[in-house]
């Protein structure tokens, strides 16, 4: 009996100690396709880790967009936001943070008709309002690519 507690307290503390070793980032995720001179910046790992972030809740469809620009810029040397993505990358955020805050508006709308309860309707409001992205103004992009 107390080998068994002891035992399952060990594998307790294994798996409770290995969790923080294996966290998983998005730039050791993308990292193959990351140039690797900004993998050897601090500062730009961690700013890669933010849009990557942000890119992967808004829309994950906007990472691709974000490793070409990161690629064209880097690799390909091409600095002109009409042909190294940029303006594509900030016009399709646009959309996706337009279409997200589209999808708050209406659930709000559909909670205040479910519930007649008024603090809930406030407590659900607050909750769906910490999914609204910033509304970004951008022209429609011209592509040069």
């Amino acid at each position: 009996m107390i080998m068994k507690k002891f035992s399952f307290g060990c594998l307790v503390l294994i798996i409770y100690s290995s969790q923080p070793l294996m966290a998983q980032t998005y730039v050791n995720l993308f990292a193959e396709y990351l140039p690797q001179k900004y993998l050897e910046d601090e500062e730009k790992v961690e700013q890669m880790e933010y849009n990557l972030n942000q890119f992967a809740m808004t829309n994950p469809d906007l990472i691709y967009l974000y490793l070409n620009y990161l690629n064209s810029v880097e690799e390909q040397k091409i600095f002109s936001r009409d042909s190294n993505y940029f303006n594509i990358l900030q016009y399709e955020t646009m959309i996706s943070n337009r279409l997200n805050n589209d999808w708050v508006e209406e659930e709000i709308r559909n909670s205040k008709k479910m519930s007649e309860i008024e603090w809930i309707d406030r407590e659900l409001e607050s909750l769906l309002d910490e999914f609204r992205m910033p509304e970004l103004s951008v022209s429609k992009y011209s592509i040069n690519l």
